[in-house]
């Protein structure tokens, strides 16, 4: 036993003896390691509620979701999320408690419309919140408010229901005399207007459209709606395309078809949104044209402008996620040289208005002279931050280009001094 209990003795020693040795100093031309603390986010603390607008199960908003977390996570943020079931009074009821809340910024969905949120967001505003909209725009509000940071970021919708609209007729070779049903969402004032671009178009093209309104019990489960598109095929057997302006009704389009009795090829299928069911769609034959408006950028984007607004006070972007080009606009920057112009025209500051393009330390210093009274930023601290984001989000995902206006802030008299020194820094 005592032989037993010397052994642990000396073990014991052994091991303290091990342990203190690796803490103590570096041996002679030995590197000491350091505790590396990883670098703090800019960013980091910043706390935004998020609207991804269905429910977690829901497929496009499930995407939307992992963009925004990807985003929060990159960036450092503290992220809550309202998943609303696709349900505009629910959207608006969640938004009043986020208000409630006072976090730096909301990303809302905008299809409540601007009457049902206007009087909410107003009131987030004043408080200080930032807010920006996703997936449906809310043009009034974006007016009101870009310049503290209320932007946009999704399809342009009336347009993207038209290409789509106007694709289908042109690749399916379709119009006068032939028939499209398109099962969408006029009831709702800002989002249906993809469903009135997709109408126009094919109408525009010679086609006969009949309009299906999407229930509220199919913009929650889309399986629901199997016996209304097998009824109407049925009662309209000279139907030669369908369109569903819903991302969960497009990727239901072969099981649709299949329980109305039709073959792939039989009937054409189009709509918007991509997902692994409606790439299956696609492949099998039931689907035919889709137009992908790239949801993973609708969660991530806005966190980032949430984010680059509360940093510096830029203005809110408007984003179309689904166009996939790409166009910049290039203006000669002449507005920092007019106070000198005008000194030698024998003018002094007030007595003529000089306005113009781009934001630099010497436009600065003219307008607190009163040189220059007005000056449309386009941030090219963005353009050069964005494009950096882009191409990683390109390169992860396969993304297609963003267009991106970066040009609707105003600088004037009345901002300038919390805008001049961020002019000073390099950052705006």
């Amino acid at each position: 036993m005592t032989r037993k209990i010397l052994w642990m003795l000396v073990s014991f020693l052994l091991v303290a003896t091990l342990v203190l040795a690796s803490c103590g100093p570096a041996a002679p031309g030995e590197q000491e390691e350091e505790e590396v603390t990883p670098p703090q986010s800019r960013f980091e603390g910043t706390e935004i509620y998020f609207f991804p607008g269905g429910s977690e199960g829901c497929t496009f908003a499930s995407v939307v979701y992992r963009g925004a977390k990807a985003a929060a996570d990159d960036l450092g943020v503290d992220m809550k999320v309202y998943w609303s079931d696709w349900n505009p009074e629910i959207m608006v009821s969640q938004f009043k408690e986020a208000v409630a809340a006072k976090p730096d910024g909301i990303a809302i969905m905008g299809h409540p419309g601007v009457a049902a949120l206007k009087p909410h967001i107003d009131e987030a505003i004043a408080k200080g919140i930032i807010v920006t909209s996703v997936n449906v725009t809310l043009p009034a509000l974006e007016e009101d408010y870009a310049a503290k940071g209320f932007g946009y970021v999704g399809q342009e919708l009336y347009a993207s229901g038209y290409i789509l609209g106007s694709a289908c007729a042109k690749r399916f070779n379709l119009g006068s005399g032939d028939k499209a049903m398109v099962w969408g969402l006029l009831q709702e004032p800002e989002r249906g207007k993809r469903t009135l671009g997709v109408i126009d178009a094919l109408e525009d093209a010679g086609l006969t459209v009949d309009y299906i309104q999407i229930s509220t019990a199919v913009d929650a489960d889309p399986s629901v709606g199997v016996p209304v598109i097998t009824g109407y095929l049925s009662a309209n057997p000279d139907t030669d395309l369908v369109v569903t302006d819903h991302g969960n009704l497009t990727s239901t389009l072969p099981q649709y078809f299949e329980a109305a009795g039709y073959d792939p090829g039989e009937i054409y299928g189009a709509g918007f949104d991509l997902s692994p069911a409606t790439a299956d769609g696609i492949k099998a034959g039931y689907i035919h044209l889709v137009l992908d408006q790239q949801p993973y950028l609708q969660g991530y984007l806005p966190i980032v402008q949430i984010c680059l607004t509360k940093y510096a006070g830029f203005s809110g972007l408007h984003i179309d996620t689904g166009s996939g080009l790409v166009h910049e606009e290039n203006i000669d920057v002449i507005t920092s040289t007019l106070p000198q112009y005008f000194e030698a025209a024998g003018y002094d500051p007030g007595e003529i208005y000089g306005a113009g393009f781009d934001l630099s330390p010497a436009t600065a210093d003219g307008i607190k002279a009163g040189y220059i009274h007005l000056v449309l930023d386009q941030q090219p601290y963005l353009q050069g931050y964005l494009p950096i984001v882009q191409i990683c989000l390109t390169k992860y995902a396969g993304f297609s280009g963003l267009h991106i206006d970066t040009g609707s802030g105003l600088v004037h008299e009345e901002n300038i001094d919390v805008i001049a020194p961020l002019a000073e820094a390099g950052i705006r």
